[in-house]
């Protein structure tokens, strides 16, 4: 255990380690990673797609050149919520009894 003294210095009580948990909010992390790991690189993508990357993804013919980053986000990117809502589906169905997760687990495990 460790205390503050008055002069602000920190006293250890004891010699055990001391473990410092640094807790983020749930909510601003989410919506941080769906920033850095889907709409940036998805953006990135869009932005700078090249005819080969077309002709490996059909799909990408309907969505027009040239526009701005606002324009491919409002109009061909999933949405926080949705995306969170999606993930959720995911997540119910892989951790149901007999989903994914529990026979993946089975096989590795036993």
């Amino acid at each position: 255990r460790m205390r503050v003294n008055d002069s602000n210095n920190i006293e250890s009580l004891n010699n055990f380690p001391a473990i410092i948990a640094l807790v983020r909010d749930p909510i601003s992390r989410a919506k941080s990673s769906f920033e850095y790991n889907y709409a940036q690189p998805a953006l990135e993508w869009l932005v700078n797609r090249t005819a080969r990357i077309e002709s490996l993804h059909p799909m990408l013919k309907r969505i027009p050149y040239g526009k701005s980053e606002s324009y491919y986000r409002e109009n061909h990117l999933f949405s926080f919520d949705e995306f969170v809502r999606a993930e959720l589906d995911v997540l119910r169905d892989c951790l149901k009894p007999g989903g994914l997760a529990e026979l993946k687990s089975r096989e590795k495990y036993g």
